[in-house]
């Protein structure tokens, strides 16, 4: 961190780096010239407030959004923070010197605070270790890694394991946020507004694999699966379910949405992970683990269509669902020669799926009308889909076309 503050400093003496300095300076000398410092308690017509910011409240208008949002880039982009810094981080940075500037009513001690400001960018990136909860997954082994994430087992054991060499009170602080359960945990060097956003992004494509790997192994779903991020999922036994009551009262059915099995967990153990690997999953895992610039075309668009694969697997209305399917096969399949999309992967999944003419065009037909269906529906149409439309192996027809 020391070595990084050093480079900053250095970096002050480049004529670049003078320059940058003096637009950013102009740039905040403008957003002080639109603010108004409100007196304490006083309502403000402003619609931008910021109450006792810093030691003092002020408000601005909404002609100085794009001055704050322009500065706000050129420190970011400059300094390449903007893969490591969030967006609030810097806002908030920003408004706090402004706020100083207001109260010495003299924006001619930018030149004082502005290495500090700076100094502050740098030292909140840190090395953070975020985990993210994760619904639906239980697990016989501790950890299983996914790309640049793990998939981690929190038990009472293992927070016992890892508080042994803490103090009483990072134990505590520590035990209060991670509880038993199962996480996707990341380690990212960022600022922990930003690591939380980069290992929830994370968590969202560890989360598209998994959903993923239940398509691969069927025979092991005893149940319905459900995989999210724990925040976005509420099923709890007093949740009201969908209730089919016949004219006349005759008789009362209750059920769950689309599925006559209760939830279960989809369980990680090595024995599955050995066959998803036999199974070609590791090779998706291998491309996670890749930096971005490093992954092939190819790799990103496999990736894409097992997300919109997953995607469907999250889907209540059988609409959706096909909207998700057949755009995991567009991922794969879609032309790059300007010739019809529709028809051209209806070409491709008929060779994928079978090697006789008859049969690929009735698959080729077939495809068509889903793919009219498709387009019905995501043009504001009608055109109800049925369950039928959906039961095409779609998960082996997504690996068969990645695989060709």
């Amino acid at each position: 961190m020391a070595e990084r503050l050093d480079a900053v400093r250095r970096e002050k003496a480049s004529p670049g780096e003078a320059r940058w300095q003096e637009t950013l300076k102009t740039m905040i000398a403008a957003i002080v010239s639109k603010m108004v410092v409100i007196e304490k308690d006083q309502p403000s017509e402003l619609p931008f407030v910021f109450r006792n910011h810093g030691g003092i409240s002020f408000a601005h208008g909404p002609d100085a959004l794009e001055l704050i949002d322009r500065a706000r880039s050129h420190v970011l982009k400059q300094k390449r923070w903007d893969g490591r810094i969030s967006e609030d981080f810097a806002t908030d940075r920003l408004m706090r010197l402004v706020q100083r500037l207001l109260a010495d009513k003299d924006t001619s001690r930018l030149d004082e605070y502005l290495p500090e400001f700076l100094d502050g960018f740098v030292k909140a990136i840190e090395n953070q270790t975020v985990f993210v909860p994760v619904f639906g997954i239980s697990m016989t082994i501790e950890s299983w890694r996914i790309g640049r994430a793990q998939l981690v087992n929190v038990t009472e054991g293992l927070l016992e394991r890892w508080c042994s060499g803490m103090n009483e009170v990072t134990s505590a602080m520590f035990q209060q946020g991670v509880r038993p359960g199962v996480y996707v945990m990341c380690e990212v060097e960022a600022e922990a507004d930003r690591a939380k956003e980069l290992a929830f992004d994370e968590t969202l494509r560890v989360i598209d694999l998994l959903r993923f790997s239940v398509s691969l192994r069927q025979e092991c779903a005893r149940g319905r699966i459900v995989i999210a991020p724990e925040e976005e999922i509420n099923l709890q036994p007093e949740n009201r379910q969908i209730c089919i009551i016949p004219r006349g009262f005759r008789t009362i059915e209750v059920h769950w949405r689309a599925t006559h099995l209760d939830h279960v967990d989809w369980e990680i153990t090595p024995d599955l992970i050995k066959a998803l690997d036999q199974l070609g999953f590791d090779r998706l895992l291998s491309v996670l683990s890749k930096p971005y610039a490093d992954v092939s075309e190819f790799e990103k668009a496999v990736i894409r269509a097992v997300h919109w694969f997953s995607n469907y697997q999250f889907q209540f209305e059988s609409e959706n669902k096909l909207l998700s399917l057949i755009t995991a096969l567009e991922s794969l399949l879609t032309p790059k020669d300007g010739n019809p999309i529709g028809t051209a992967i209806a070409e491709a999944v008929a060779i994928i799926c079978s090697d006789e003419l008859a049969a690929r065009k009735r698959i080729k037909a077939r495809f068509k009308d889903l793919y009219r269906n498709r387009s019905a529906v995501s043009h504001g149409g009608h055109k109800s889909v049925m369950d039928s439309d959906l039961v095409m192996k779609a998960g082996q027809l997504v690996m068969k076309a990645g695989q060709s």
